[in-house]
C-alpha cells in the first residue's frame, strides 16, 4: 500500500520510511513545517494528526477548562497531564522517548473529561499506571491499559529477556530467583553465557 501523497489530519505523506517489525513508518511533513516518521496504523486510524503543534495551540484552552471539573490536582487528573506532557513538552525529561518518536496522544483525550471516564470505565483504581500494549503505539483507547507498576518493566523497548526450560526471564525475575545482583546477570548475558550459566550463583568468571 502506497500513502505517498495522502493526507491525514495535518499531516502529508511524502515518502515510504522504514519498518520497525511489522508496523510500517512514513515519512510525513506537518503542515506547520515539521517532518517527522509516523506509524502508518497510527495515521490511518486517525490517533496521529500533527507533529503536536494541533495540541500546543489548544492547550491552553484545553488547560483552562480542565479546571472547571473539580479535578485538578487528584491523581488521575496528574496522570493524563503527565501523558500529554511526554508526548507534546520538549522540555520534558523522557520526551525523546515519547514525542521525540512520533508517540501522541489521540484527539480524544485531548480533554481530561473523556479520557476520566475511559479510565474509570476501564479498571482505574489507585495504585495502578496507564500501560500502553505497543510500546510503539499512542496513547489512545485501544492501545491503553491500568497495570500495577511492577509490572510496567515487562512492557519496555529495553526490555532485556531470557530463555531458560521454556519460560522467559527478565534480569529482575533471575535477581529474584538466584539472589545475583543485577549487574551481574547483565554482565552476563553481554558475555554471551548460556541459560544455565546466567542463572547461576555459584559461577566464577575470573576463572584462570
Amino acid at each position: 500500500m502506497d500513502l505517498t501523497g495522502q493526507r491525514f489530519g495535518r499531516w502529508t505523506v511524502l515518502e515510504f520510511s522504514h519498518k520497525n517489525g511489522a508496523f510500517p513508518y512514513w515519512l510525513c511533513q506537518c503542515d506547520c513545517g515539521t517532518v517527522r516518521a509516523v506509524k502508518q496504523l497510527s495515521l490511518q486510524q486517525g490517533t496521529s494528526k500533527s507533529c503536536g503543534c494541533y495540541q500546543r495551540e489548544t492547550a491552553k484552552v484545553i488547560g483552562d477548562r480542565s479546571r472547571t471539573h473539580g479535578d485538578f490536582g487528584t491523581r488521575l487528573y496528574r496522570i493524563w497531564a503527565a501523558m500529554k506532557n511526554r508526548c507534546f513538552n520538549p522540555n520534558m525529561k523522557f520526551y525523546h522517548d515519547y514525542g521525540g518518536r512520533g508517540i501522541t496522544v489521540c484527539d480524544e483525550w485531548l480533554e481530561y473529561i473523556p479520557f476520566k471516564e475511559w479510565a474509570l470505565a476501564n479498571g482505574y483504581e489507585e495504585g495502578l499506571t496507564i500501560d500502553r500494549i505497543d510500546v510503539n503505539g499512542n496513547y489512545c483507547p485501544d492501545n491503553c491499559r491500568w497495570v500495577p507498576m511492577s509490572e510496567q518493566h515487562y512492557n519496555k523497548r529495553d526490555t532485556v529477556y531470557v530463555e531458560y526450560n521454556g519460560k522467559r526471564y527478565t534480569i529482575a525475575d533471575i535477581a529474584e530467583i538466584t539472589g545475583l545482583k543485577k549487574r551481574t546477570i547483565r554482565g552476563r548475558i553481554q558475555r554471551g553465557c548460556p541459560p544455565e550459566k546466567i542463572f547461576s550463583p555459584n559461577l566464577l568468571t575470573n576463572k584462570k
